[in-house]
């Protein structure tokens, strides 16, 4: 248990280092605002996993978990919004981007609806290592159909730049989506679909995985561009 926290404590600072870095690099540009609220949203995301692998207490526990899905629908939403900006933004759709947000704040306001995706307080017993919740199973529902919404917007974007462009940056959008779905699939496993049925036990996966895509995005978009 010590090894798992120490591991995601080093992952989230590593991801808070990387939103500085990538927001420091240019921070009016579009495209490296929204990654670095994306990547804010994976720093908070994997912090909310120590509050759930080491709860003071049954509330500290369930606000953790709520966190962590508030964590995860906020890095979905800036990543659906960062597509149309990397490796560069032509022809954005503003009504577009408006329903996004508001997808977004329908979310964020049924994640605060008690029982909607984490089942109430009354189902924890004590304080114990074993203490733990339970997903709701519509809750999870609504929540990866919006996952497979923000998700289905970023991989239509960038799959449709990577067939049209060439050079460096068909590049670096090809390993941006292997990064991307490399954290996605984990996420969703360990976070979405595994509390449904044995709980937060292997949570930790989900959020250690975005190191992955960290690794990625700062050789991509720090280090190689000064070469």
């Amino acid at each position: 248990m010590a090894a798992i926290i120490i591991l995601l404590v080093l992952a989230s600072l590593f991801n808070l280092a990387l939103t500085f870095i990538v927001w420091r690099r240019n921070y009016k540009s579009p495209m490296n605002i929204f990654y670095s609220l994306a990547n804010l949203g994976v720093f908070f995301w994997v912090i909310c996993q120590v509050g759930i692998f080491m709860p003071v207490n049954a509330e500290m526990l369930y606000f953790s978990w709520i966190a962590s899905y508030i964590s995860g629908a906020f890095i979905a939403v800036n990543v659906a919004i960062f597509s149309f900006y990397f490796p560069f933004a032509k022809n954005i759709n503003k009504k577009i981007i408006f329903i996004i947000y508001l997808l977004f704040f329908v979310l964020l306001f049924l994640l605060f609806i008690p029982g909607f995706i984490v089942n109430p307080m009354t189902s924890v017993t004590g304080y114990s290592s074993s203490l733990e919740l339970k997903a709701s199973l519509w809750g999870s529902v609504i929540y990866g159909v919006y996952f497979v919404i923000m998700f289905y917007i970023f991989f239509n974007n960038f799959i449709k730049k990577y067939i049209n462009i060439d050079g460096f940056a068909k590049s670096q959008i090809k390993l941006i989506l292997i990064g991307v779905s490399a954290i996605l699939l984990m996420g969703l496993i360990t976070n979405v679909i595994a509390p449904i049925y044995i709980g937060s036990n292997i949570g930790w996966i989900g959020p250690l995985s975005s190191v992955i895509m960290a690794f990625f995005a700062l050789h991509l978009l720090y280090f190689k561009q000064d070469k």
